[in-house]
């Protein structure tokens, strides 16, 4: 037509865009360690990419393998510290080499199920920690008792918390509690008791008092000046009247069971048999669980929709509530619910759910049950010629913090 213009040329990039655009999304969203992972197209190569530490990384164009390009670009997965390397003689061994031969044989473990995927992930993130800290090629036959008291003084200061290298959350004030201590303590040594057990290394060192963990009077000291970790029953029913569906189900199973963060999280809708009971190991320690479900907590899961995972509980994105190395959505959660319910203080925490079980059950005096109930690891001679603990006496325990809870004996 006369004066009409002509159509724009079709460049190779405008065609590229166009195809890109047709094979796939805008965005991608993969599911990573209990959390979401989200990516963008790039539309004029059809890449799929993301920022990291300001630097934008470019990921391929097949979606399957946008993940493992991320974490190969990324230090998600510490790499530096995961390879299995060979035996190295005592004097020659570094602080890195020793790191790496721990962890290429608790893999192992991992591969054989004898460790959770988890408690390998923290390993790692300690012996990052470990190798940073007294240097990655430092000799460990040169390492000294006094080296290790100033990695305790490190491991007592408070952190900030990073994110892709970022800092999002400065260092709190205080300093780290004498439990929390001890448990990165514990964690420390076991890389070196495990080098030593394995002959890599002459002897351990530290020297008697300079890496010792806290003592128990030391610690029962410390505690007695804290608040208590239990919770009131005004503040749980208080949580209960915040909560939206999945926490109140989640309240509910906590303090019905005694069961904490990862027991909550992993919990399945296959686990609940006829009659509201669960049976199950716990999976912190492998110990046998069984517990009966009262109506409210029955009612309170059955509000909540099914995944396909199975597992009954899940964050408003559809995504695990699982924890994963530092990242605790429950703990997350939490906080945020009791700033809601106006119930923050010290020592509070969803955990304290757990706490509050042990301590009202306890009044029932069938401390054999509540162990039960709660997965507690039973290690004296009785637990060898002890039966199966009946059920009558199971319920009843979960029973008596039932009443307790919702005031039921006021009624009588």
């Amino acid at each position: 037509m006369a004066g009409s213009s002509p159509p724009p040329a079709i460049t190779i990039r405008t065609a590229w865009a166009q195809m890109a655009t047709k094979r796939h999304p805008s965005k991608l969203t993969l599911e990573y360690r209990g959390g979401k992972i989200q990516f963008g197209l790039h539309k004029p190569t059809g890449q799929y990419r993301k920022k990291h530490k300001g630097k934008t990384l470019y990921l391929g164009s097949d979606p399957k393998g946008v993940l493992s390009q991320w974490l190969a670009k990324t230090t998600q997965h510490d790499e530096v510290l995961i390879n299995p390397l060979a035996q190295q003689t005592t004097g020659e061994l570094t602080v890195e080499q020793l790191c790496n031969q721990v962890l290429a044989c608790k893999e192992l473990d991992v591969d054989s199920g004898e460790l959770t995927r988890t408690t390998f992930d923290l390993y790692v993130r300690y012996g990052k920690w470990i190798a940073d800290f007294f240097g990655r090629k430092t000799l460990v036959c040169d390492l000294t008792p006094a080296d290790f008291a100033r990695f305790k003084a490190d491991l007592a200061k408070p952190k900030a918390t990073k994110k892709n290298g970022k800092v999002i959350k400065k260092a709190a004030g205080r300093k780290l509690s004498l439990v929390g201590l001890a448990t990165k303590m514990r964690h420390v040594r076991m890389f070196f008791n495990f080098a030593l057990a394995e002959e890599w290394i002459d002897k351990l060192p530290w020297g008697a008092k300079t890496f010792q963990l806290p003592t128990k009077k030391a610690i029962k000291k410390a505690r007695s000046q804290k608040r208590d970790k239990t919770a009131s029953r005004q503040e749980i029913l208080k949580l209960l009247e915040e909560a939206d569906d999945t926490w109140n189900a989640m309240l509910l199973l906590a303090i019905n069971s005694g069961s904490g963060n990862t027991d909550v999280a992993m919990i399945k809708h296959s686990d609940i048999e006829e009659g509201g009971w669960v049976e199950q190991a716990r999976n912190k320690t492998g110990e046998y669980r069984r517990f009966k479900l009262w109506p409210e907590t029955l009612e309170a899961i059955s509000k909540l929709p099914k995944h396909e995972d199975g597992l009954i509980f899940h964050s408003k994105q559809g995504s695990k509530l699982i924890p994963a190395g530092t990242h605790n959505p429950i703990t997350k959660g939490f906080s945020n619910l009791v700033r809601k319910a106006g119930v923050k203080r010290e020592n509070l925490s969803f955990y304290s759910l757990r706490h509050t079980f042990q301590t009202v059950a306890d009044e029932n005096v069938d401390l054999v049950a509540t162990q039960v109930i709660m997965g507690h690891s039973r290690n004296s001679i009785s637990d060898n010629y002890r039966g199966k603990i009946s059920d009558a006496r199971l319920e009843a325990v979960t029973d008596h913090v039932r009443r307790w809870l919702f005031d039921l004996d006021a009624d009588k």
